[in-house]
């Protein structure tokens, strides 16, 4: 096992976990204390295989003078048998943010026991534990606070009922709970299930205060907490209780938003947009020993658009463009200034910091709400799903890691300090399958990368791609270096001519909705098993399926009343990705020919192909006077057919080696648009293929 961290007291200061915050007409939470987890000590009193996880009974010690509240523990499965390695998992007690909230506590110097659930294959000779994440209380602060029994209780005895939806029929099951605290409260209950399979789950339920609510559970998740993609088996629980709980009270979003910021400005960073210049190297070598490299000058403008000159290789294979791009991704963020104006900060516990907003990327979270069509045809409520926000570890005057507020996808950084500021030398996931690497330099006074390297591992630590950027003879340049080169070569006007024959995508932006049918083999995981999806999206900001530039500004999908609403979310991202599939094939959604070209040499044509150096494809056939076919990598061609819509000639079949993707058009108040699509084997021989129609489209300019 790991070292023990110190307290969550100790890494963010009491500021921001401070419970005391008062809000009109209630009292002040919990007050902190110093503590120590080095004197927090756990055992495993017993672990019992459920479901696919283990239910774990740990007994915590509190060796400090304070009361102490566990949020979170490090399971650790030493090797055996059936596995080699040693398998560390972090389970959450009670749900995110872990800050601003006091449930069943250790008294000083006193034992408690909590129930876990990890999701730990197959249950190992031996279990070790230890608190990984918690809080430290005053203990008379808790005097008269704190209820002396759970605050939550069951009304009544569970209620089965049988429901039919896209999956069939199966069982779900509803527990009534009532919250007498004048808080809100997280109860965490222990389940008997006899369907899918006998079983015991511990689940999560929140509660606001005061309230009484019926909770319906359609399937068993596999650990504690909420399941975004149910199995579809049904559950039948037969018994449940409350076993553990905690109270939540008002978080110090003042607090968490001075210690982001004042460590979020000591991040280097630039005060004004720049153009760098300069020599590059790119080597990319794959899982099966494949390596690609190849070898330029480049110019990043002012604007972030790197403008690549191929002396050897080709930018469109190598991703050239893209790790220049991630490389000088951390200089080019917002001031402290602006983000605090356009965001909202949210402490999450053990010096984590959730930004609300469009972030330091530009880019806003997940939505807080699904919509539902109503079977009344009335006005589509709203069902309140978890929002994913980013998430930033904050060690006193610096930012130490990154990840997101569902707890998953945990970056840990580490970085070097460069005059009054730092830089992020290395990024880590925390499964170790993902690696980022910055080596830093000045020029001209200007703080820039030499060189960056990415690097993706397999489960067990193989090497399965890794791209490495080098970087030289950098200068400060002029932005006009930065300025489109214009192709050059003996085919250019050929090229262009049939570049611009077919019809494209209009630039005025429109709103598009229209009702949608989808229908699938019910193979591909992202359906969460579902054969059939109706209902209705919009797209706002709509200038076609582009694959050169945003198509769309946003997305929204509402859903027919069958489909549970806990399957929203991911159907909705399913759709998005389908639609992503058709606009990066889309002809007619092809950029500029200054700009898809820029810097290329093309050849004269031969047999109705060109050959192109330096450029995003390696070549170009068209016949009768049209594109019909791009190199996307050697010896790899995406092939186009049309089919006549109105005057205009659009893309209705497009191959890709074995995948095949089709599409029917028809104008829509005077608007050209893809109505039907057909995909199939994007994914392998055997996949697809699914069908997604739009119905009564409806625009608005």
């Amino acid at each position: 096992m790991s070292e023990p961290r110190p307290s969550i007291l100790a890494t963010f200061g009491a500021a921001v976990l401070s419970l005391a915050a008062a809000v009109p007409g209630q009292r002040p939470g919990p007050q902190p204390a110093e503590g120590d987890l080095a004197r927090v000590a756990c055992r495993v009193v017993r672990a019992w295989t459920t479901h696919d996880s283990v239910l774990l009974e740990v007994e915590v010690q509190n060796g400090t003078a304070a009361a102490f509240e566990p949020l979170r523990f490090a399971i650790e499965a030493p090797p055996h048998a059936q596995r080699e390695e040693p398998v560390t998992v972090t389970v959450d007690r009670a749900p995110l943010p872990h800050v601003q909230r006091a449930g069943r506590p250790v008294e000083p110097r006193g034992r408690a026991r909590y129930l876990l659930q990890a999701t730990i294959w197959q249950l190992p000779p031996k279990l070790s534990v230890e608190v990984d994440e918690g809080l430290f209380f005053a203990p008379d602060s808790l005097a008269g606070l704190l209820p002396d029994a759970a605050p939550v209780e069951l009304v009544g005895a569970p209620t089965q009922e049988t429901f039919a939806d896209a999956t069939g029929t199966r069982p779900r099951t509803t527990l009534t709970l009532r919250n007498t605290a004048d808080r809100p409260v997280d109860a965490i209950l222990r389940a008997t299930a006899t369907r899918p399979l006998d079983a015991e789950v511990l689940l999560t339920v929140s509660l606001p205060a005061g309230s009484t609510r019926a909770v319906t559970i359609e399937d068993l998740p596999a650990a504690l907490g909420w399941s975004d993609l149910p199995a579809g088996l049904g559950a039948r629980i037969e018994r449940a209780e409350v076993v553990d709980w905690t109270l939540q009270f008002p978080r110090d979003e003042d607090a968490a938003r001075e210690a982001l910021l004042r460590a979020y400005a000591t991040w280097v960073r630039w005060d004004r947009p720049r153009a760098i210049a300069g020599s590059l190297r790119i080597r990319e070598q794959e899982l099966d020993g494949t390596v690609h490299a190849g070898v330029g000058t480049f110019v990043m403008a002012a604007d972030g658009t790197p403008r690549v000159t191929w002396t050897e290789g080709d930018a469109a294979r190598l991703g050239a463009a893209s790790a220049l791009r991630n490389a000088f991704a951390d200089l080019r963020r917002p001031s402290a200034e602006e983000l605090a104006a356009a965001n909202r900060f949210d402490p999450f516990g053990g010096g984590w910091v959730a930004i609300d907003g469009p972030g330091i990327d530009g880019r806003p979270p997940g939505s807080t709400e699904i919509r539902t069509i109503r079977p009344d045809g009335g006005e589509s409520t709203r069902i309140e799903g978890q929002r994913e926000l980013p998430l930033y570890l904050v060690d006193g005057d610096e930012l130490h890691g990154s990840g997101w507020s569902s707890g998953h996808g945990r970056i840990d950084w580490r970085t070097q300090r460069l005059d009054d500021g730092f830089v992020v030398t290395e990024r880590r996931s925390a499964d170790g399958t993902q690696l980022w690497h910055s080596v830093w330099t000045r020029v001209q006074g200007v703080v820039v990368p030499a060189a960056y390297r990415t690097a993706r591992f397999t489960a067990t630590g193989e090497l399965s791609l890794e791209t490495v950027l080098e970087l030289g003879d950098l200068h400060v340049a002029d932005d006009r270096a930065g300025e489109l080169a214009a192709p050059a070569g003996a085919g250019v006007d050929a090229l262009r001519a049939a570049w611009d024959a077919t019809w494209r995508y209009p630039d005025e932006p429109v709103t598009l909705t229209a009702e949608f049918d989808i229908e699938t083999p019910g193979t591909d995981l992202v359906w969460v098993g579902q054969k059939r999806v109706r209902g209705s999206l919009t797209l706002t900001g709509f200038r076609g399926f582009r694959h050169w530039g945003s198509g769309w500004a946003t997305l929204t999908c509402s859903f027919d009343p069958s489909l549970p609403a806990t399957q929203h979310g991911a159907l909705s991202a399913a759709i998005h990705d389908r639609l992503i599939l058709w606009a990066g094939r889309d002809l007619a959604g092809r950029g500029p020919f200054d700009e898809v070209f820029a810097g290329a040499t093309i050849d004269a044509p031969a047999g109705g192909r060109f050959a192109i150096h330096g450029g995003r494809y390696g070549g170009v056939e068209i016949a009768d006077g049209r594109v019909v076919a791009l190199e996307i990598a050697p010896g790899s061609w995406r092939r186009t057919r049309f089919a006549k819509a109105g005057d205009a000639q659009v893309p209705n079949v497009v191959t890709t080696g074995i995948e095949r993707l089709r599409a029917t058009w028809r104008s829509v108040d005077g608007y050209l648009c893809p109505t039907a699509f057909v995909f199939e084997r994007s994914f392998g021989t055997d996949w697809g293929p699914e069908k997604l129609t739009l119905r009564n489209l409806r625009l608005t300019r």
